[in-house]
Parts: structure tokens; sequence; C-alpha cells
């Protein structure tokens, strides 16, 4: 009987439609069920195109990204092998460019009761390239405009990457910014280390995901040895006690069947958990 963590987000306001959530339900144990992506896709010679439940993915941040805000906090969350998927469809095309293709994307993303009113629209330039990767972003979603960029920069085996967005809605003017590096040592050990922040004196939850303060240090670590993958996701306030963290240990039973301990949670609540998954 545990509150909604303040860090789980969902984003069924971005689907027209659900099947029932609950298939089963008790005072001590309910069956849930989520379907989660389930889309056309047509590939053309210079185009694709896509509609249904998928997911849309803008930003560059590999922690909390300012501009995802059809995503949520992807690292933190029982369920985390796919992003949250919601109801849209877009038109990708692309235009060469020396050695690389620029990639124009514009779509319309679904909301719940009045479509249109709930729902989003965005339209995203992608440029990569050898020295890096530039993204521009435009987006409304109910009564927010934002603008955005993202930068990420290759540098042997290190990464680098900046993803900041202005939010406007009437007279206010917020920003959102997310910058950090990643490494891979010895070519089994993952980690990165993002800080983020948030103008907004108000919360911005109507639309996107966004934790209670306005200054935090997020890392994230992944290690592979053997049948064994620790994998660990966290944040830190600046401004308070206030933190999340979600840590993992996979071990693989066979070639399709995996089991998963772990835990997650703030400074108020915590969750732990033991799965199974089989492919």
């Amino acid at each position: 009987n545990a509150e909604t963590p303040v860090f789980y987000t969902s984003l069924k306001d971005y689907r027209i439609f659900d099947i029932s959530e609950k298939l089963f339900s008790e005072e001590r144990a309910e069956i849930l069920q989520n379907l989660n992506q389930c889309y056309y896709r047509r590939f053309y010679q210079s185009m694709e195109f896509g509609a249904g439940r998928q997911i849309i993915s803008l930003g560059t941040a590999k922690g909390i990204s300012p501009v995802d805000i059809f995503i949520g906090l992807k690292n933190f969350s029982l369920e985390d092998e796919e992003p949250f998927g919601v109801d849209s469809f877009w038109i990708k095309k692309y235009f060469p460019v020396k050695d690389t293709e620029v990639e124009i994307q514009t779509g319309m993303v679904m909301g719940k009761k009045k479509i249109l009113k709930n729902g989003g629209f965005f339209v995203k330039g992608y440029y990569p390239s050898e020295k890096g990767d530039f993204k521009l972003i435009g987006l409304k979603a109910k009564d927010w405009y934002a603008m955005g960029f993202g930068a990420y920069l290759p540098v042997k085996k290190a990464g680098f990457w900046i993803d900041s967005g202005l939010f406007l809605k009437s007279s206010k003017i917020y920003f959102r910014n997310a910058s950090g590096v990643e490494y891979l040592f010895f070519q089994k050990v993952y980690i990165f280390v993002e800080h983020y922040y948030n103008q907004a004196e108000e919360k911005i939850l109507e639309i996107t995901f966004q934790p209670p303060e306005k200054n935090y240090l997020i890392a994230g670590l992944k290690w592979n040895k053997d049948i064994f993958e620790t994998s660990f996701f966290g944040g830190k306030s600046f401004d308070s006690e206030e933190y999340f963290f979600q840590i993992k240990e996979e071990i693989s039973l066979g070639e399709n069947l995996f089991l998963v301990a772990g835990g997650l949670g703030t400074n108020s609540q915590k969750f732990f958990f033991l799965k199974f998954k089989y492919y």
C-alpha cells in the first residue's frame, strides 16, 4: 500500500487507450500487464515512417535528459529493458551531406481523451559525424513549448555530452541542462557521471519527468564478468538530503534464462525485487 515513489513516472497520458492494466487483483496479490510496444514501420530509400505504440527518444543525456519528455526516467524502473512506449506517428527523412546523412524527423504524440490538446508535436534534426553527433529539437506538449540542443563528442574510450532545453509557457521561461562524461575501463567496466540542473520553480510534471530539486549529481556503472552483470544508477541532490538509486545483479542461468536481484528507491522509500527473464 505504499505511495507511488516520486521518481517513478508513468507516461500513460500519451496513450489514447490501454487494455486494463490489472488482469487479476485481490488483497495480497495482483497480476498486471503493460502493452509497451505495438507499431508499424516502413522503410524507403531515403525515408522512414512509423505509427503505433513506440519509443520516442529526443535527448542525448545518459541520466536525466531535459528534452526526453516522452520517455521519463528510463534507468529507474523494475521494467527497464525498454523505455516507455507512447501512441504516435512520425516521418524521418535523410539528406546526404559530405560523408554522412543529416536526419530530419517530425511527428505527433497522441494524448488521452483530447488527442490533440493533450498530445504533442516535435521536430528533430540530427547530424552524426566522426567528430561528434549534434541535435536540434523543437516541440510542443499540451500548453508548453520547448527548444532543445544536444551534442555528443567522443574522445578515445571516453564520451562527453551536453543536453539543454528552454521550456516556455505563457510568460514563463525555464532552463534545464544535463552535462556529463562516460568512460569504458578494460573493455568491461562502464561508468558515467552527469550533472543535472533544473531552473523551474514549479514542477513541469504535466509534460515531463522532473525530480524535486534543482541540482543533482548522477552516476551510473555497468560491469560484465563471465555470467554476472552488475549495474548501478543513482543521483544525489546538492540542495537537500534527497537521493535516488537502483542497483541490480543479473545472473545468466542458461542461454535464454536470467535471474535478476536488486533494489531501488529514494531516501524516504525503498523497494527490493527478484525476477526471472526468459527470451
